[in-house]
């Protein structure tokens, strides 16, 4: 019964300081002392219904418990949508990150680090032609063989939908995101290819470029305010290349961490180790960074200066 001992490792972070175990778990399930020792020692096992109940009680991801069950030969879930349908995958690859989220309680104090190789998803929010873009990237990640020029890629109503639901999730968190400082440089250079393609026409490629500009603007008042979307907001700029993007969660019950793949493949894991190491990692990459959500201007001219200049060689 080894899931048992990590829900109640779970379980116990949410016990307060004045309160023994054995009485928050009588409390929860409406259940005798003798019946919550057996629980607790794992002589007994919780039924499916009580693990229902305390789960939607505190908030627990059932889904991060089942993943855990797998011990250490499980430590990460490889998450490849296969949908050949570019929007669906996306989509797929939205709903699989809220599924983590939606598991996060939102009345405890929970942050979200997000170290971006490349534009951030949160800003293509309002950005339709860079939306478009990431279909027909999608497109070649998943390996179809006739690409369908950018003229041709709807978004469906469900993806700006999902879109809007994840970023509201999102404001239940800490938002910490860390910039490389080539942000813009692999986009750039997939319009580039792309356009000697002739998937993307001249004009479709000036649009891309109005909404880059768009986006260094948006980022440029999220510096000075530290707000995004009436979100509070810290953005660090990094002195080193990132090679790859990557997120983590921390919050009281739940650990997640999630390695950005060829999008909209992703590695998952709640193996407390990994997320231990993960964070030790941001740390580092955080020291070689510089915050400039209202601080760092120097800082922040030369980043913005650096993406106008890697936007200006479209």
């Amino acid at each position: 019964m080894d899931y048992q001992k990590k829900f109640i490792d779970i379980i116990s972070r949410y016990v307060p300081e004045d309160e023994k175990l054995v009485d928050f778990i009588s409390k929860l399930i409406n259940l005798g002392k003798e019946a919550s020792y057996r629980r607790i020692r794992g002589e007994v096992e919780f039924t499916l219904s009580e693990v229902v109940t305390i789960s939607k009680k505190l908030n627990i991801n059932l889904t991060s418990l089942i993943i855990r069950e797998g011990g250490e030969k499980v430590t990460f879930n490889l998450r490849l949508p296969d949908n050949v349908n570019p929007a669906n995958s996306h989509i797929k690859k939205i709903e699989a990150d809220l599924n983590v989220l939606e598991g996060i309680n939102k009345k405890a104090e929970s942050t979200l680090f997000s170290v971006c190789r490349s534009i951030p998803n949160i800003f293509y929010l309002d950005h339709p032609y860079l939306t478009k873009l990431k279909l027909l990237q999608t497109q070649f990640n998943t390996g179809i063989m006739q690409p369908s020029p950018l003229s041709h890629i709807d978004i469906p109503n469900k993806l700006l939908k999902i879109q809007e639901e994840y970023w509201e999730e999102l404001k239940s968190f800490n938002l910490i995101y860390i910039l490389a400082p080539n942000l813009l440089t692999s986009i750039t250079s997939d319009i580039l290819f792309f356009h000697k393609l002739n998937l993307i026409s001249d004009q479709e490629k000036q649009h891309l470029k109005k909404e880059l500009l768009s986006i260094l603007n948006v980022i440029d008042e999220a510096a000075r305010s530290g707000l995004f979307r009436r979100k509070e907001i810290s953005m660090y700029v990094s002195h080193v290349i990132l090679d790859l993007s990557h997120s983590l969660i921390i919050s009281k019950a739940l650990e997640a961490s999630v390695i950005d793949l060829h999008f909209p493949n992703s590695l998952l894991s709640f193996d407390k180790e990994m997320c231990q190491a993960h964070m030790k990692r941001i740390q580092i990459i955080k020291k070689c960074s510089s915050l400039i959500t209202q601080s760092g201007e120097l800082t922040k001219i030369s980043f913005l200066t650096n993406q106008k200049e890697i936007i200006d060689s479209l």
